[in-house]
């Protein structure tokens, strides 16, 4: 964040380029003395969902959660500025101007301490994802089957956990055809939408924007019977763009913050935002790796704010892994919240997942789940194939509205520390893998002492098929092995509750699995990669 000092540097390096009609200014307020608002009266600024989360977990309502002083937005108006947006968290205003006479009268204003440029119109290229179609499967899940059972969200559903009356804010860059889209159909039916907002247009239509957060709400919102469903699909949405897909300047991140707050203020339980931000169009406004310690940025310093609010907030980690820069961006830097990267569908690391530690060297990402190959549906309401890890950001924020169904009583935080010690690699994180795949139903099962009908052996083996690590779930010690096609032993080993056996060093085919508790013996067809 530039100081105020270097104002005379920064209006002389603006004179400089070309003008436009539509610079956007990021102004900070010194303060909020003579606000209008106050915490005896929290629904002047807080639905009644919102107030009820607080008082849930024992969070005080306090000045950050007071809209700005109007009377500083007045005189922002009043030296010549439209204001676009205010942030309570920031304690800012974003403002719109080109006339630099305007940005020195607001700059004299007593109250306000900073100003910096967060967006100007230029030339720019659309953001591209590639995708393909797929195949239908015949099973309720389709092709998101796989992204499913591998974090145990298909046992949860089965114990009737799908996500109900769990409110999740979608911040994305729009949602095409949502309103029509048939994988949408029940969402829309039931009124699972609870609203949406445009933070960056102003109220435009968000199902003409971009398709982007259509497909991230499909991974837990879809439901094509017996061709696809997503992993939250009696969950709530509030659907709300902050990002500009043509462009990337740092007022998105401001949008998102905003956003944000929104999301807070009517009281959802879970973010998700498939975003993440550190390169500009203008390069020297480029984050840098040290600036990702979760204190620095700004958007990060609102993502743990949606922490402190009781909110569950879900971060990709980004899609930057083979590239030069390689790391996480923000808000993933962010503390307090669960920031995902991507493996495949056999459960291996993506080469595109972003990788960490933050800055000041905390495991990142947290978790990861299923975004190489990861199943989505397309904006004409078919099953398809993407990748990036804004996908697999969604799917594990729609096991964490099975989860909070699940166990409404857990602390946000309780619950997010549970997944992580669920995750495959919990003892040996990594910059990679972080904690690892989580287990959704070793969370329930382990919180609330679930035991599995004394009829079932309650064994659980995943990914199927599989590349590397076969990760295997048992209540009891067992002793595992595993054979091929020519009844050949390649391994025997003992098992005690939970384990996994390397693969990577087998062929590709097809193998026997049989798990031994000494009463029964169970054997499972395992495949080994692309068979």
């Amino acid at each position: 964040m530039r100081i105020k000092s270097s104002f005379v540097a920064l209006i002389a390096l603006l004179c400089v380029q070309l003008l436009s009609a539509t610079d956007i200014y990021y102004v900070q307020f010194s303060d909020k003395l003579g606000s209008p608002y106050s915490v005896s009266n929290p629904l002047d600024f807080l639905s009644q969902r919102a107030i009820d989360r607080r008082a849930t977990w024992n969070i005080a309502i306090d000045s950050t959660d007071f809209p700005v002083n109007p009377a500083y937005v007045a005189a922002l108006r009043s030296a010549g500025a439209v204001v676009k947006h205010t942030s309570r968290w920031m304690n800012s205003a974003l403002v719109v101007t080109s006339d630099d006479d305007v940005i020195d009268s607001i700059y004299k204003l007593p109250f306000v301490i900073d100003i910096e440029l967060v967006y100007r119109q230029r030339f720019y290229s659309p953001k591209e994802e590639q995708r393909q179609k797929t195949e239908d499967n015949s099973n309720d899940y389709g092709d998101a089957n796989t992204q499913l059972q591998m974090i145990g969200v298909d046992r949860l559903h089965a114990a009737g956990f799908r996500g109900a009356n769990i409110h999740v804010a979608v911040i994305d860059a729009g949602f095409l055809n949502v309103n029509t889209n048939r994988a949408f159909d029940s969402l829309r039916m039931r009124n699972g939408i609870l609203g949406s907002y445009d933070f960056v247009n102003d109220n435009s239509d968000i199902y003409q924007e971009d398709f982007h957060g259509a497909a991230v709400l499909a991974t837990m919102a879809a439901n094509i019977p017996n061709q696809y469903l997503g992993g939250a699909p009696d969950a709530s949405y509030w659907l709300l763009r902050s990002e500009d897909a043509y462009t990337e300047w740092p007022v998105e991140a401001d949008y998102w913050i905003i956003a944000a707050e929104f999301a807070d203020s009517v009281g959802v339980d879970i973010i998700n935002t498939s975003l993440g931000y550190a390169m500009f169009d203008d390069p020297s406004l480029d984050y840098r790796y040290n600036d990702l310690n979760g204190k620095n940025l700004r958007v990060s310093q609102a993502a743990l704010m949606t922490a402190r609010k009781g909110i569950i907030t879900l971060v990709s980690a980004g899609n930057e892994g083979n590239t030069e820069w390689g790391t996480i961006s923000a808000p993933a830097d962010a503390d307090s919240i669960l920031t995902v990267g991507a493996v495949d569908r056999y459960g291996n690391v993506t080469g595109f997942s972003s990788y960490g530690p933050s800055a000041d060297r905390r495991v990142k990402p947290d978790i990861c789940t299923v975004g190489g190959s990861a199943a989505i549906v397309d904006s004409y309401g078919y099953p398809s194939i993407s990748n990036g890890t804004s996908f697999s950001s969604p799917i594990a924020a729609a096991m964490m509205a099975c989860l909070k169904q699940a166990r409404p009583d857990l602390h946000p935080q309780q619950l997010m520390e549970e997944v992580r010690k669920s995750a495959s690699h919990y003892s040996t994180p990594d910059n990679y893998f972080g904690y690892g795949i989580p287990n959704a139903w070793r969370v329930y099962s382990d919180v609330v002492g679930y035991e599995e009908p004394s009829s079932e052996l309650g064994w659980n083996v995943y990914p199927n098929p599989v590349e590397k690590e076969l990760y295997i779930e048992t209540k009891t010690a067992v002793k595992v092995r595993l054979h091929d096609l020519c009844g050949r032993q390649k391994l025997q080993r003992q098992l005690s509750g939970y384990g996994s056996i390397d693969m990577s060093a087998l062929i590709n085919g097809i193998y026997f699995l049989t798990i031994d508790n000494g009463s029964k013996v169970q054997t499972y067809k395992i495949i080994k990669g692309e068979f």
